[in-house]
């Protein structure tokens, strides 16, 4: 569904028309609809939608409409259940993993199949660790959450293989620092 995810921006003083115009003007080709108090931008998957809406700003800040976008983008995905879109508000997200104790390696039959695979974890709301040409790491609180994320990515196509392994405790206590952003590596030749 090329319209599974929704951005919502809300338009103070919207002159809808020229909007419109510096949208369809934009390089980047957005799936979008304007009406008198929103702009809804359309996208297949959350990541995509990030960067469309951040397209979309850019467009506007270009043409000088940036003024008319209000707050924050609200973000909603498409249940079919219910035949509409639901809010992604703050209690129907996942909580952060805090406490990673088991690594999942996700190998892909190409290189190209890395995208699907990243989608995937990003819907299953589960960080990248690690990317390399032909996999992508993954981690789990435990074996049997492993085992789960294991049997859903390995209904992908693109997905080889999967494996996973516990994580003694020096390796996960660096993971954890890594999943809250600590000991962040520098670019070589930067400075201290």
């Amino acid at each position: 569904m090329a319209r599974e995810w929704r951005g919502i921006l809300e338009l103070d003083r919207p002159e809808v028309g020229y909007i419109e115009d510096a949208l369809e003007q934009s390089p980047a080709k957005l799936d979008f609809d304007v009406d008198r108090e929103t702009l809804e931008v359309y996208a297949r998957s959350e990541s995509s939608l990030r960067r469309e809406l951040k397209a979309a700003r850019r467009t506007l800040a270009h043409f000088n409409l940036a003024d008319q976008v209000v707050g924050r983008p609200r973000i909603e995905r498409w249940n079919d259940e219910l035949s509409e879109y639901v809010s992604l508000d703050d209690s129907e997200e996942r909580e952060p993993l805090h406490d990673a104790r088991v690594l999942v390696r996700v190998e892909v039959e190409t290189v190209f199949g890395c995208r699907a695979v990243r989608e995937e974890l990003e819907r299953l709301a589960r960080p990248v660790v690690r990317e390399e040409n032909r996999a992508v790491e993954t981690v789990a609180a435990d074996s049997d959450e492993a085992a789960e994320l294991a049997s859903v990515l390995e209904r992908l196509p693109e997905v080889a293989a999967v494996t996973s392994h516990v994580l003694g405790r020096y390796r996960r206590w660096r993971m954890r620092q890594k999943l809250f952003g600590n000991y962040a590596r520098r670019a070589p030749g930067a400075p201290p």
